[in-house]
């Protein structure tokens, strides 16, 4: 194990356990983990405020999981990254592949970047089951409608991969001159949001007893319940799946090891919706750039 430091960039993998990024910075050396709040390159697509309160306690549960190593900054990932490197003498950043396409131009001009300047980048998969580039129809194309997607494409591709334990050994060091979580600014001066807490419980911890509790009590009456408001019958994962305190891989793992009926092939179909929709948003980049887009 080397000496030197490197970066773990936290985005939409707020957890420790299954994330594949974490672990092979880790394995790398001490880990400085870090986020980001990108209010320069996001330009329209900046979270509200509902979104920015689940952000918050996410950071604060994470920063708990992490031993309060938690360093946050806002600004351009880009000139935040280059005064860490200076700082801390990193010589590697890992970070989990995002991919709507302000995320992957900024993320693709990032990894040139430092390249150029001798930095170790590599990206990861955390946030999908099949990676947008690797379902393709039997022209070699992406997808257009959802069912051949899903039911041709992903479902006669590789199965997902496994999901990955927390490691157990985190050695981390923070940033002493960052601000902490609160000066990011993600609430409202209006407490406007103090009801969500009665509510929700934001954390890895809560995300992974959701999924539980939606398999033990819910799932055998999914495919109808779901449609039905006053019934308790979905499965209130997907704020975590957006902010990552759960995996799809985990989600879709736990799915596996139960025995199969039309309750759970619905739910895992919406599992590929999710995919669908990610699919889409990659293709769209990549056949109306006028070059060739890395992959974050």
């Amino acid at each position: 194990m080397s000496d030197k430091i490197s970066i773990h960039w936290f985005r939409q993998d707020l957890r420790i356990s299954d994330n594949p990024s974490l672990i092979k910075a880790l394995s790398h050396g001490r880990v400085l983990p870090i986020y980001i709040f990108d209010d320069v390159n996001a330009g329209r697509y900046l979270p509200g405020s509902a979104s920015c309160w689940w952000l918050y306690q996410s950071l604060i549960s994470l920063n708990h999981s992490l031993n309060h190593n938690l360093s946050v900054y806002r600004g351009d990932p880009l000139d935040i990254l280059k005064d860490l490197i200076k700082r801390f003498d990193v010589d590697a950043i890992y970070w989990n592949r995002c991919y709507e396409p302000w995320q992957i131009n900024r993320d693709t001009k990032i990894k040139e970047d430092l390249k150029n300047h001798e930095i170790k980048v590599e990206s990861s998969n955390s946030l999908l089951l099949w990676e947008p580039w690797q379902i393709k129809n039997a022209e070699g194309l992406p997808y257009k409608v959802f069912t051949p997607f899903y039911r041709k494409g992903c479902l006669q591709a590789e199965s997902p991969r496994q999901p990955l334990p927390a490691p157990n050994n985190l050695q981390l060091i923070n940033d002493q001159y960052t601000d902490g979580i609160k000066s990011l600014g993600l609430l409202s001066q209006i407490p406007w949001a103090e009801k969500f807490q009665s509510h929700w419980n934001v954390s890895e911890k809560a995300a992974l007893e959701s999924l539980d509790n939606f398999i033990s009590n819910s799932l055998n009456k999914y495919k109808n319940g779901r449609d039905i408001p006053s019934a308790n019958h979905t499965s209130q994962l997907s704020p975590y799946l957006h902010f990552g305190e759960i995996s799809p891989h985990q989600v879709w793992d736990a799915l596996q090891s139960i025995e199969h009926n039309t309750n759970t092939d619905t739910f895992c179909s919406q599992l590929g919706w999710r995919e669908f929709s990610y699919h889409l948003l990659y293709h769209c980049l990549l056949y109306t750039s006028p070059s060739p887009r890395d992959r974050g």
